[in-house]
């Protein structure tokens, strides 16, 4: 593959990065002077980086397949040509990776791993121009605005609804061909009302487990006049894309933020509880808008990004704070467990992204706040994103995120009887809601909860009370710290991560092999870190026999 995970929209930054599908890939240790910042003032240093003048030139085929050497590399994505030469000792991923991409089009190599990068901002200076025959579409497309992007050009009034159920008008829905994927029944959207709030009940189909498929999620916004509501859900019946549309004028208005947004997993069944302006029970729900009932392959999953702002911030350790932004538009979102977002900014005129998973504020949070995004963000020196989040000031805006993407199913876990996580650094983000959803399950199925936690020193520790503390009130959690430079008086474990340890959260007993404890009870691992940490800790996992159905790696 050309890019590694991780490579053109987050370089130097050395946290790691939240859930993404396939194996876990290498990078390489950038030298002095190679970060992402050096790469964007090299950019702006006015030297020719596209090798051509800076005079934008088609490229055939032909001609685009000569430039195959290290110290002559071209490669076309998309359908255009970026002269890579010099970018070669600035790529996260190693020089032999971005190789494999040389001389050709690496579109569907890029697409395999780098859905979310902006490479036309990160590449824009060593643009080639377009190549001969190749299809052009951006990959980063402007934002609608908000009205339209929910409502259409205008709203469409139909005749008052006095009954409960609400049919779906679906005549202005795209097409999709049954080839693409089979045609599902719409769902069903039900509503009722209290004397200050209304609930909106959408029944989607259930949502089926295994491979390749994916748990829903929901986006809820509303116009500034408190009328129009559109509750969006992807993922439909677990099928990744596959997405329903409500869009709904409603009888009066009603107040933001949303009361409570909840969506169960297995049954499709979402709910939106809104605080109504007045107090008075209504004697219809209200009309369908235009657009309503739309089913659709969600297209628009690569463009789409939200302005937000930071609300408040707390100081978590020496390096890395909590920051709680709110969307500025009335936007909210429900995030699968274990997701992340794409935050990204401008920076010097390049648009630099990274994914970070948002946490919940306290492990004693019952359900997420979709209204406000919590992460958990270290700041390194030479960290070109995360610096600049750490030294963001309240209420300021210049940061955008996307929609929830990420490959895990907490499902999964439910008939988990051990759950064994295990994190290096921010590696924790996404065990936090791991930790906070199995606790709150009522049925109690999981006995036992461990956290095996990797860190430097003992001052790098995030959250070190809090899961202490939570240890001592929940007799299911414990937590072990382990740190690789502890100092003389660290009454913890010491090292770095290894199968002994591995084996001690199983509980081997004494000729007793690793398979056998396995199979005295349903058991998982969680794993999330540093690529090399990950790739060491599932390297493990595969020698004491785990099954890959008993694990899942968030990889960076």
């Amino acid at each position: 593959m050309p890019w590694c995970n991780c490579c053109l929209s987050k370089q130097s930054e050395q946290e790691h990065d939240p859930p993404t599908a396939g194996n876990p890939r290498n990078k390489v240790a950038l030298r002095p002077g190679h970060s992402l910042m050096d790469w964007i003032r090299l950019g702006n240093s006015g030297k020719d980086l596209t090798g051509v003048g800076g005079v934008s030139r088609d490229v055939a085929a032909s001609e685009l397949a000569k430039h195959n050497r290290q110290e002559d590399a071209w490669l076309a994505v998309k359908g255009r040509v970026y002269n890579v030469t010099h970018y070669m000792d600035f790529h996260p991923g190693g020089v032999e990776e971005l190789m494999r991409g040389v001389g050709k089009d690496a579109t569907s190599l890029f697409n395999q791993v780098h859905a979310w990068v902006n490479y036309e901002s990160i590449l824009q200076k060593c643009q080639v121009g377009p190549l001969r025959g190749g299809l052009l579409f951006s990959a980063s497309k402007p934002m609608q605005p908000l009205s339209q992007l929910l409502f259409g050009k205008k709203g469409e009034k139909g005749e008052p609804l006095s009954g409960k159920a609400i049919e779906n008008k679906s005549s202005s829905a795209p097409s999709l061909s049954s080839a693409i994927m089979p045609k599902p029944s719409n769902p069903r959207l039900d509503w009722f009302q209290q004397l200050g709030a209304i609930t909106l009940v959408l029944y989607a189909r259930q949502v089926s487990r295994g491979l390749g498929k994916l748990p829903p999620w929901v986006r809820v916004t509303l116009d500034e006049g408190g009328t129009k509501v559109g509750i969006f859900v992807c993922n439909v019946g677990g099928e990744p894309g596959q997405t329903y549309e409500a869009r709904l004028e409603l009888s009066a208005p009603v107040r933001w933020p949303c009361s409570a947004v909840r969506v169960h997993p297995d049954s499709g069944k979402v709910e939106v509880v809104l605080k109504k302006e007045t107090e008075t029970l209504w004697k219809s729900f209200g009309t369908p808008a235009e657009g309503h009932g739309a089913i659709s392959q969600d297209l628009q999953a690569e463009s789409e990004f939200w302005p937000v702002y930071l609300a408040d911030e707390t100081q978590v350790n020496h390096n890395t704070k909590v920051l709680r932004f709110q969307f500025s538009d009335r936007v909210c979102f429900t995030v699968p467990v274990g997701h992340h977002f794409r935050v990204q900014t401008n920076i010097q005129g390049v648009i630099v992204a990274r994914s970070y998973t948002p946490i919940v504020p306290s492990l004693k949070s019952s359900m997420y706040d979709c209204d406000s995004i919590y992460l958990m963000v270290k700041s390194y020196p030479d960290g070109a994103l995360s610096s600049v989040l750490c030294k963001l000031e309240v209420e300021q805006k210049c940061m955008e995120v996307s929609r929830p993407v990420g490959n895990f199913d907490v499902r999964c876990l439910n008939e988990t009887s051990r759950l064994f996580l295990v994190a290096a650094g921010t590696g924790i983000t996404p065990m936090i809601r791991v930790i906070v959803h199995i606790l709150a399950d009522g049925k109690k199925y999981c006995k036992m909860i461990k956290l095996a936690f990797f860190n430097k020193t003992e001052k790098d520790i995030l959250w070190k009370e809090e899961f202490s503390s939570l240890s001592k009130e929940e007799p299911r959690f414990s937590v072990l710290n382990i740190l690789s430079e502890a100092s003389d008086g660290w009454p913890e474990a010491r090292g770095r991560i290894s199968r002994n340890i591995l084996e001690s959260l199983l509980d081997v007993k004494e000729g007793q092999s690793t398979s056998d404890a396995l199979k005295q009870e349903p058991t998982f691992y969680c794993i999330c870190g540093p690529t090399p940490f990950t790739e060491k800790a599932q390297s493990l996992l595969n020698e004491m026999g785990v099954p890959k159905s008993q694990y899942h790696c968030f990889l960076g």
